[in-house]
């Protein structure tokens, strides 16, 4: 991996953190990205997230070669 490390802190909402993932191994990809950008979502508010950037963290968990059902399962559990 080659580029800017960006770190955000979102807060979730009833429609989550206002993203969605692609990838993961269990989709064949190394790494999960993000997909989409909800337009009213709260990463769309915190305006550093891009399509295309790569998931490395959650919180201090390193996720690189997570499977995507594991990582949206994560995503679930966080307040």
């Amino acid at each position: 991996l080659s580029g800017e490390l960006l770190s955000c802190s979102l807060r979730k909402s009833a429609q989550g953190f206002g993203f969605t993932i692609i990838g993961g191994h269990d989709k064949g990809e190394k790494f999960l990205q993000v997909k989409d950008i909800l337009s009213d979502g709260a990463a769309a508010r915190d305006g550093r997230l891009r399509r295309g950037d790569v998931l490395v963290r959650i919180n201090d968990l390193q996720v690189l070669g997570f499977s995507h059902t594991d990582v949206v399962k994560m995503f679930q559990t966080l307040n």
